[in-house]
């Protein structure tokens, strides 16, 4: 925090003004994460249109909803640049990762993954990248959101 003077020539009181490089830093982490979103919905897009999984009872709907919901949350994630929709997306890509492991684990919906098959490794690891990318940026975006807020205390 910056200390500057105010008006009446007192003490300075402290800014919550971040640095520029802080700021830089932050915007490229939801880029980044909302990349790594993206990068999500389009494996599951290419799975359901590709690799037979649209013909696969109740997990091919949801490969394809999975696949539009990413596009649109990354769009609106890098768009906003809100907390709460980085929060949505890493929450996204929690969900994705932990149905993945489910599914690898017990089967869901009568579908037993395994860990060798094409682009589960990589779609597991884009997935917990993402998570732990926006939530990161999550984190430094409602710290400066609670900075910006509090009365600034004298120095």
């Amino acid at each position: 925090m910056a200390a500057q003077p105010n008006r009446a020539g007192q003490a300075p009181v402290a800014t919550a003004r971040p640095a520029r490089w802080a700021r830089v830093v932050l915007n490229l982490a939801v880029v980044a994460g909302s990349g790594l979103v993206a990068g999500s919905a389009t494996i599951h897009f290419y799975l359901w249109d590709n690799e037979g999984f649209r013909s696969v009872p109740t997990i091919g709907a949801l490969f394809l909803a999975q696949a539009v919901t990413g596009w649109l949350l990354a769009a609106a994630t890098v768009a906003w640049r809100h907390a709460l929709l980085v929060l949505a997306s890493a929450g996204y890509a929690i969900v994705s990762a932990c149905a993945l492991a489910y599914s690898v684990r017990f089967g869901l919906f009568g579908w037993h993954e395994v860990m060798r098959a094409p682009y589960v490794g990589m779609a597991l690891a884009v997935e917990l990248a993402a998570a732990a990318v926006l939530l990161a940026a999550a984190g430094a975006l409602a710290a400066r959101w609670w900075r910006c807020r509090r009365p600034a205390a004298e120095v």
